[in-house]
């Protein structure tokens, strides 16, 4: 019996871990996604500012 009892509290833990390894790598997950959007968007407010210091339309050769 206690072997039985040791086996099932060995399960619950593991279980557990992989239940928390999977909510740190989703949060991981998220935040690389957040920082390319960040990155994505200071990429594009610079092209902006580029484009207008040049007396261009925005974003006028990505759109060709």
């Amino acid at each position: 019996e206690y072997r039985d009892l040791y086996l099932e509290r060995s399960r619950a833990l593991y279980e557990l871990e992989v239940e928390t390894d999977l909510g740190d790598a989703m949060v991981e997950l998220n935040d690389a996604l957040r920082e390319q959007e960040e990155a994505d968007q200071a990429l594009l407010r610079a092209r902006a500012q580029l484009d207008a210091m040049l007396d261009r339309p925005p974003l006028a050769e990505v759109l060709e």
